[in-house]
């Protein structure tokens, strides 16, 4: 799990110094304060090569598929907007200590060329001095380069990090009903699909059972609602969807974190002190002891996560982050279980 995390010169921050994390994070702020970059920080911190950018860029809305002519301009305006005020000549860091002992640390930069190719045909300005972007990763003292570079007209990605166990979840991406089943399946064969299905059926009763069945050839979750067949989870409920997916992130990356980006998209207001407390409950299982960091705009959701604070335990284990911003600069506000109780008690504005 993250202890803390420090970023410097990526997307809207110049630097955030060192800021600790608890097992359940809650982060808030005004639209255009950082929720999503921090997140994003978080999870180019655990990726193994620069594709994990790549992911992040289409999440964002700028499509999987790139045409690229083989220009130094062409090929940085990929990455322009990773760096503050787009000063991409200083480079990027996000540093995340874990609970393992080990810094994970994350340099994005660009890196010079000794030599460089030089195309006999439709030679353009700049078109043969591309500097390969590379994400350098140091893990418990080890140093790992990985770059991205244009051969061929192809993105060709040289050398991997190891992945840290960690699962980011993003309302732009709804995850596919095949891993979902597939996650399933490694619980099940553990005997502990019970988790998820006393957990589903405790929020959503009408789910009696689930369970894996073949559609059109792929595995997919089927509940069983007391009809006269099984349906599959997808077409029942999104709130029930996205649930399963957070859960079944949770039970299958013990000891890792889970990130969840607006985690109150999708969930009925009333349901959420329900489902916030069913999801702290799965990641404190003995054996699975997995950390959540989330982000929200809903007060609902932050009354409703108020509300499990009555458990001492959990109060201990939890921390609300205000992302701030003024005159440009970003910063992040820590209130802790205490102070954020009894600001939603008293109608206080946190978010």
């Amino acid at each position: 799990m993250i202890n803390s995390f420090e970023i410097t010169n990526f997307r809207c921050f110049q630097h955030l110094p060192p800021v600790a994390l608890r097992r359940f994070n809650i982060i808030v702020g005004d639209s255009g304060s950082g929720k999503t970059s921090l997140i994003e920080a978080l999870f180019l911190s655990a990726g193994a090569s620069p594709e994990i950018y790549l992911r992040l860029r289409a999440w964002r809305g700028f499509g999987a598929a790139l045409s690229l002519t083989v220009t130094k301009d062409a090929y940085e305006s990929i990455f322009r907007d990773l760096f503050y005020d787009f000063r991409q000549e200083l480079g990027a860091k996000i540093s995340c200590p874990d609970t393992s002992g080990g810094a994970r640390n994350v340099e994005i930069k660009y890196e010079k060329k000794s030599e460089y190719d030089l195309p006999l045909e439709g030679i353009g300005q700049n078109a043969f001095i591309v500097d390969p972007i590379v994400f350098e990763w140091e893990v418990a003292g080890k140093l790992y380069r990985s770059a991205l570079e244009i051969k061929e007209n192809k993105l060709v990605v040289s050398g991997t990090a190891p992945v840290s166990p960690l699962v980011f979840l993003s309302p732009a991406v709804r995850e596919a009903s095949s891993q979902n089943a597939i996650s399933f399946s490694s619980l099940s064969k553990k005997f502990r699909g019970n988790l998820l299905t006393d957990a589903v059926s405790k929020l959503f009763p009408e789910v009696k059972d689930i369970t894996i069945e073949m559609l059109a050839g792929e595995a997919v979750l089927y509940i069983n609602s007391g009809l006269a067949e099984k349906l599959p989870i997808a077409d029942i409920s999104g709130g029930i969807n996205k649930f399963v997916s957070i859960a079944l992130a949770i039970l299958t990356n013990p000891g890792g974190t889970v990130l969840v980006d607006e985690i109150e998209s999708g969930f009925y207001y009333q349901k959420l002190p329900e489902v916030w407390r069913a999801l702290v409950d799965l990641a404190s299982v003995r054996d699975v002891q997995c950390q959540l960091i989330v982000t929200t705009h809903s007060y609902e959701f932050l009354t409703a996560a108020s509300k499990s604070l009555s458990d001492d335990q959990i109060a201990s284990d939890t921390l609300l982050l205000r992302l701030e911003k003024s005159g440009g600069e970003h910063s992040v506000k820590r209130i802790k279980a205490p102070a954020f109780h009894s600001a939603i008690d008293a109608g206080l504005e946190v978010r």
